[in-house]
């Protein structure tokens, strides 16, 4: 009797089909509620857009926000919230931003920023600790806090960049440039230091002439290799530069 009455059905004892009716009724009010329950838990309550600067409150729990200018927006106090209540963005412009209130604390599990920048297409998903922080929990904004994506990086030349290193693939492709060590003349070596020393292994170095073109046929070759420099020898062609003259070279390098 009462499966029938919890499925909506007046029970009558003639009708003897009235459970089979039942279950699939019950089915479906149980999959609607887990469908609410869902979506109370990954849905937002609403949608409200971002254009100029401003200061939320603890309405702001539970919403997708997003940016439809580059302008700042200050966080509710996290305390305003109730432990594991969370804030959503989006943006849809460059120079977005998201500050904390007061002396709230931002965790990002590397490091403790007062404000996070989105650029046109980035996310964020704050959640509050109820007291006096912030956890960064999903978004795209996560990337620059992540150590995988934070490698060292010296873009002068000499320079070198290290490539993000992934599960399964410990060690960092690194790349590095710059310019070799001018030999004092023609067939001559000449030893050129890294930027930074590779830390497991050289692949290749790749040397192109820099010096002004000439009659001469030059060729560089890479005559040794280590961790920490490389040897390139300058081979002339026809006519032999003078041993005072010198050339420059440009190189590249790939190693782990």
């Amino acid at each position: 009797m009462a499966v029938l009455v919890a499925a909506g059905i007046t029970p009558d004892r003639t009708q003897n089909n009235q459970l089979a009716q039942a279950i699939p009724l019950l089915a479906k009010a149980m999959g609607d509620a887990r469908y609410g329950l869902i979506s109370n838990l990954l849905g937002a309550s609403s949608i409200p857009p971002i254009s100029v600067a401003t200061t939320l409150t603890a309405s702001a729990a539970g919403r997708h926000h997003v940016f439809s200018a580059g302008v700042p927006v200050t966080l509710p106090a996290a305390s305003s919230l109730t432990a594991g209540q969370a804030i959503s963005f989006q943006s849809l412009f460059a120079g977005a931003s998201i500050v904390r209130a007061g002396t709230d604390v931002i965790t990002t599990g590397n490091g403790t920023p007062t404000s996070i920048s989105l650029n046109s297409g980035d996310t964020l998903t704050l959640m509050s600790n109820g007291t006096n922080g912030w956890y960064t929990v999903d978004g795209s904004t996560q990337l620059q806090f992540a150590a995988n994506m934070r490698q060292a990086t010296s873009l002068t030349i000499p320079g070198y960049r290290v490539f993000p290193a992934y599960p399964g693939d410990p060690t960092p492709l690194i790349l590095q440039m710059g310019y070799a060590a001018s030999p004092t003349g023609a067939n001559t070596n000449a030893t050129t230091t890294f930027a930074t020393a590779f830390p497991n292994a050289v692949l290749g170095v790749m040397v192109s002439d820099y010096a002004t073109l000439s009659n001469n046929a030059v060729m560089w070759t890479v005559s040794g290799l280590t961790l920490s420099n490389f040897t390139a020898f300058w081979g002339a062609g026809a006519t032999t530069p003078g041993t005072t003259n010198s050339r420059q070279a440009f190189y590249i390098a790939l190693g782990r």
